[in-house]
């Protein structure tokens, strides 16, 4: 059998029977029609609707603050919000409005169709998740804060047992001193990180312009050391300014440059290389990090994302777990997305996807010769 157009009845029992509230407003604003759910959620007749203004039903307040959608749909613009809007009982339940433009066959405009859905009880559950979620985050930030003052005491102890008690304290001794205080010193970067994590989660992002090549040469010059110690040589080329937090941009080049010298062969010169592609597949601008490194299998791309979790042992490679978590934290934030390129041994692309974020102006690349870090 085919398809067949349905029966001006067999739309009217649809009509009705829908969960949804539906309805139609004319070119003047005044319901056409209405279905029974959405009579039944204002308590009113759908005699009573049909034929009033839609002030009449929702108040004049409630048709002050939709009225912008309302004048869009009447001029042929599809559109849709939230509202909290009251009941006949006096309490107020969220909803999500749709407005579709009804078109004649001229393409006239003729008023609209309002799709109306409750989300209420979804809204409030959102907001109750949000609200615990803040809650966790705040005791996860206090309970780290103060985590650091006794890590620090240990460290400052143990330093001086070992010195002041040196010539008393057999190799033994001196061997449980130092797991004390290496155990304290990681314990303590693992605590600095999750503060960085949580303020990546919650602090109110600003919408500065960045100029994208001096903020990399700044994170350069903040890890020189690390560049000096693993004979390191960071280039860039073509960078743009963006719009976005320079506070949370830093620390995304951070781990991502950090992570490039770190993650080595051992041997094996970093080389790390930041790109920019104006247009991708997606026709998205994009940041692109390339190094030289160890790689990893593809089947953890999104595992390295995740907070605390590790492809190799911290007795292999220093570190905490948490930097990629960081740089997901702040993409998220931005409303960009990260991923990556990889393989055993290969070395790693990490591609930042930055859309509606791009300036066109790019500026000159630049090499750590720069800065007088190549040590060939």
């Amino acid at each position: 059998m085919s398809n067949r157009d349905l029966t001006a009845t067999e739309l009217q029992t649809v009509f009705d029977q829908a969960p949804a509230l539906i309805g139609r407003v004319g070119p003047d604003d005044r319901y056409v029609l209405v279905n029974a759910a959405y009579a039944r959620f204002f308590g009113i007749p759908v005699e009573d609707i049909c034929g009033a203004h839609i002030s009449e039903i929702l108040g004049q307040d409630v048709y002050n603050r939709i009225k912008p959608n309302i004048d869009k749909a009447q001029n042929g613009e599809a559109t849709h919000h939230d509202i909290n809007v009251p009941q006949s009982d006096g309490t107020k339940r969220w909803l999500e409005v749709r407005y579709v433009p009804h078109f004649e066959d001229d393409g006239r405009t003729n008023g609209f169709f309002v799709l109306v859905v409750d989300i209420h009880d979804r809204k409030m559950a959102q907001d109750d998740l949000e609200r615990t979620n803040k809650q966790l985050m705040t005791f996860a930030y206090v309970a780290s804060h103060d985590l650091q003052e006794p890590l620090r005491k240990i460290q400052q102890f143990g330093a001086l047992l070992a010195k002041r008690y040196e010539s008393k304290i057999d190799e033994k001794g001196r061997y449980f001193i130092d797991t004390m205080r290496n155990s304290a010193r990681h314990m303590g970067g693992l605590v600095e990180d999750l503060l960085s994590y949580i303020k990546t989660s919650n602090t109110e992002i600003s919408g500065d312009t960045i100029d994208l090549a001096a903020l990399v040469k700044e994170v350069i010059v903040e890890l020189e050391d690390l560049v000096i110690e693993t004979m390191g040589y960071i280039t860039y080329e073509d960078l743009p300014q963006v719009r976005g937090d320079k506070s949370m941009l830093r620390q995304l080049f951070v781990n991502l440059v950090s992570n490039g010298l770190k993650y080595q062969n051992d041997g094996q010169r970093p080389r790390i290389k930041v790109k920019f592609i104006a247009k991708n597949q997606q026709g998205h601008s994009e940041i692109q990090v390339h190094d030289n490194g160890i790689g990893f299998d593809m089947r953890y791309q999104e595992q390295i994302f995740e907070p605390f979790k590790r492809l190799h042992s911290k007795d292999a490679y220093p570190g905490t777990g948490i930097g990629l978590a960081i740089c997901k934290n702040v993409c998220d934030r931005h409303d960009w997305t990260i991923s990556a390129q990889s393989g055993p041994g290969k070395g790693s692309i990490f591609s930042i996807q930055m859309p509606d974020r791009i300036h066109a102006e790019k500026q000159p690349g630049f090499s750590d010769d720069d800065l007088v870090l190549d040590i060939d």
